[in-house]
């Protein structure tokens, strides 16, 4: 049975992913063990005082995050969080927590060391703030695996002042307890849900198309239940920006007549029907029917075949229903060859969902895409894939996230098995037997979320090597 391993453990034939930089615990005997205040109040006053100097050697116009971020070349978010970690009203055991993780604050070091000759920060202080991250990182990987875990750690003994549990929720990423309070809340207020969204999208060097990339998916929503009054249940739009990638010129979005897609009905409990959005064919929308073709729980509901619900009781739930989606392949253009383009593969959350399972499998010849990176954004963040896009540019529509990507490995054998959602590997199965492919000849990659947030796309980047982004 192949091993499952987190992207630090990537095989040296493809690029080192950048989904969890603070590295391994070393495995000492502190391994597991709440650290002591006492130490973590002399590594808070230490990298305080350090990083605190160093912005204070900035030139005056680069202190603010924009300006910062601008002058070091780093994320926009590791200096928004340096900032506010260097408040000097913060307890100074919770500073070590609140700044970004060791790799992104080498990220710092190594723009400020370049801007040095110009007569900005100098080499003492650099020093000074270089042996402070190395301490901390040291101290990151005695006691956790990452600067993360260490804050779970910590969150739930309350052993430190300022960062009880609630107030270290507040500091870090919303953990699954905050996702599924959202996700009830949503569910409540919009009568509509979605037990499981599972994706799986191939890529794989384009037959016909010299420098273009070839991209089919699976679309599944498993457990889909609304009530008589909710918004009729959309899995897909096709012909706008975020659901049909453009062609790579910077042209557009192409028009929904070239999307091919088709109902996988060994797969799906109701039958859909595209709805014309906007005249010419530019958008459409595949409407689930929910009239007479759904089972319903409790009484059984009569309603119109639009999903309205009809005279029915509109409190009622109608459902379970699955809908399984397949989309064709599609040409899009191939990062290795125009330097403007880039892959990002995305699912969003459009319905309170309780589990996300997204699956990348990419053809084992395209190793040179680079890295994957995870990213959560609001749905009204532009598309990831525009051509010279990356997660960075659009930070101000970034969220926070504790979800991580995990290296399938090859898709031969059961590489595809998921124990939350076992039917993955059917939608695997059918996509590669749907175009005749052998499974060996792919690597896979899985975002996995328990209630990802509502309202949110999980975007999968392939960044090309050396290009910026925030490290955890």
């Amino acid at each position: 049975m192949p091993k499952r391993s987190t992207l630090r453990s990537l095989s040296s034939a493809w690029p080192r992913a950048r989904a969890d930089t603070n590295g391994v615990a070393g495995g000492g005997t502190s391994f597991g063990q709440v650290p002591d205040q006492a130490t973590l109040t002399a590594i808070g006053l230490r990298l305080r005082a350090a990083f605190a100097a160093l912005v204070r050697e900035l030139p005056t116009g680069a202190r603010t995050t924009a300006a910062m971020s601008t002058y070091l070349g780093v994320s926009p978010a590791t200096c928004q969080r340096l900032l506010e970690a260097l408040n000097p009203v913060r307890e100074p055991a919770s500073v070590p927590l609140r700044l970004p993780g060791p790799a992104a604050l080498e990220q710092v070091l190594a723009g400020a060391r370049k801007r040095s000759a110009e007569g900005g920060v100098g080499l003492e202080t650099l020093a000074l703030a270089r042996a402070g991250v190395e301490q901390y990182d040291q101290f990151i990987r005695a006691h956790a695996r990452s600067q993360r875990s260490l804050l779970s750690l910590i969150a739930e003994h309350g052993s430190v002042p300022g960062m009880q549990r609630s107030s270290a929720e507040d500091a870090g990423p919303p953990g699954v307890k905050q996702r599924r309070a959202l996700t009830e809340a949503a569910i409540a207020a919009t009568g509509e849900s979605v037990d499981v969204k599972a994706i799986v999208t191939l890529v794989q060097p384009s037959a016909s198309l010299p420098g273009m990339l070839e991209i089919s998916s699976m679309v599944s929503s498993v457990g889909v239940r609304r009530r008589g009054f909710a918004r009729p249940f959309t899995p897909a739009v096709l012909g706008s920006w975020w659901n049909a990638p453009s062609n790579g010129s910077g042209d557009g979005p192409r028009a929904a007549s070239e999307m091919g897609w088709t109902l996988v009905e060994s797969m799906s409990s109701v039958s859909v029907k595209p709805v014309l959005l906007s005249k010419g064919g530019g958008r459409v929308a595949l409407v689930a029917d929910f009239g007479d073709d759904v089972r319903v729980q409790g009484d059984a509901l009569e309603g119109d075949a639009s999903g309205n619900g009809g005279a029915a009781d509109p409190a009622r739930w109608r459902g379970p229903a699955d809908v399984t989606l397949q989309f064709l392949g599609h040409a899009v253009a191939d990062p290795r060859q125009d330097p403007h383009a880039r892959l990002s593969l995305a699912a969003r959350i459009g319905q309170p969902t309780r589990l996300l399972v997204l699956d990348v499998l990419v053809h084992s010849s395209l190793v040179g895409l680079g890295s994957p990176v995870l990213g959560v954004f609001s749905q009204g963040a532009p598309p990831g894939d525009l051509p010279g896009s990356s997660p960075d540019e659009h930070w101000h529509e970034r969220f926070p996230e504790d979800t991580r990507l995990v290296l399938l490995g090859g898709m031969g054998g059961d590489g595809a098995r998921c124990r939350e959602h076992p039917r993955q590997v059917e939608l695997v199965a059918h996509l590669l037997a749907s175009q005749q492919l052998d499974a060996r000849k792919f690597v896979g990659f899985r975002c996995l979320c328990e209630f990802p947030l509502w309202q949110a796309e999980y975007r999968m980047n392939f960044l090309p090597r050396g290009e910026a982004t925030t490290p955890d």
